[in-house]
């Protein structure tokens, strides 16, 4: 996951922590959705479900039962052409995203669980954001020594005996360009310099435990952006069978195995 999705993470979960100490309920919050907080429902796991049968993302659609109106993730592909054929085809959102939040909450319970996975991501965020900037301060450093290059050419075409007064004003403003581009690229190789130091610099596991232990009684208190954030820096891919008896892993941080059967009625 990135970096900043992690960190941004981070920052809300603080936030909500004050937001707790100030009303001071001691309340434990609920493992459902807050899809009413903004008049508009939305889906936690939007973009992150995944048919198994096909590999096609699972979008969000709805149904008219019994209750009421039902949510749903529905196979894109199974939609599209109106397959009857595709095994998984939808899953209740409520019932999936329920299941997620509880093993989330568990997990967060179970010390041991939780400083293993934070290790982990510990380990996952330092080496790739250093991995990243390295990335693209090699293709800075490229640009740089063309724009060099390209200064180094124009100067000498300046200096030339045989140049025509009129070629002279579009070398010089071509220089010109050149040389701002010069300095942006140094700017950002310094940029660079010091993001990387500070990457290197490992998230500490302890700091994490405790930022997110206290996810269960300030989950209520969250906007629906920021809970679907805090999912989407734990969990990066849920890849859903339909077929009776078979589990899949939840990709990402933690390492989830929820059972279809288990959220696939209503």
């Amino acid at each position: 996951m990135p970096r900043a999705l992690w960190e941004e993470a981070q920052g809300i979960l603080s936030h909500l922590e004050t937001m707790a100490s100030a009303r001071q309920s001691g309340k434990r919050g609920t493992v459902t959705y807050n899809r009413s907080a903004h008049g508009e429902e939305e889906y936690l796991l939007r973009g992150l479900v995944r048919c198994n049968h096909c590999g096609s993302l699972m979008s969000a659609s709805w149904a008219t039962g019994k209750a009421g109106k039902v949510l749903y993730y529905e196979c894109a592909h199974a939609r599209a052409y109106k397959s009857s054929g595709c095994p998984v085809r939808r899953v209740n959102a409520t019932s999936l995203e329920s299941t997620l939040l509880e093993e989330i909450f568990r997990t967060i319970a179970h010390p041991a669980r939780m400083r293993k996975w934070m290790e982990a991501a510990a380990e996952q965020l330092t080496a790739g954001r250093a991995e990243e900037l390295e990335d693209e301060q090699r293709r800075v450093r490229r640009n740089l020594q063309e724009a060099k290059r390209k200064i180094t050419n124009l100067v000498a075409a300046i200096k030339a005996a045989a140049i025509a007064p009129d070629a002279l004003p579009p070398l010089v403003e071509a220089l010109g360009e050149q040389e701002k581009q010069r300095e942006r690229l140094e700017a950002r190789i310094a940029q660079l310099t010091t993001s990387l130091r500070s990457s290197r610099r490992r998230i500490s596991a302890s700091v994490a435990c405790r930022a997110w232990a206290d996810l269960p009684e300030t989950w209520e208190l969250a906007t629906p952006e920021e809970q679907r954030t805090i999912v989407a820096s734990l969990v990066d891919r849920i890849d859903l069978t339909g077929r009776d008896g078979e589990t899949k892993e939840i990709q990402g941080t933690f390492s989830l195995i929820i059972d279809y059967r288990s959220f696939n009625a209503g």
